[in-house]
């Protein structure tokens, strides 16, 4: 009995992941000034069009950098990587 050869479908490459983290200044600036005036997280987020989480990561990164180095919260050297 002769067994039939079954084809696979094929490995497909993966496509290459996109660093989702990644901000431009000037979105990780606006953010951090509209939480200065007291905007909630979810309507930051809708405004740019980012997820809460990544919103409240950026803030939060933030006042660690703003508590460490003693500068302003709004500070360029704040928001800069």
């Amino acid at each position: 009995m002769v067994h039939k050869i079954r084809k696979t479908k094929g490995i497909k490459p993966r496509e290459p992941r996109t660093d989702r983290k990644e901000l431009d200044d000037a979105t990780r600036h606006g953010i951090i000034i509209c939480h200065m005036h007291e905007d909630t997280d979810a309507d930051i987020a809708r405004f740019y069009g980012k997820s809460r989480r990544a919103v409240a990561a950026v803030i939060e990164r933030a006042k660690k950098r703003s508590n460490r180095d003693r500068i302003p919260l709004q500070a360029l050297s704040n928001i800069q990587n």
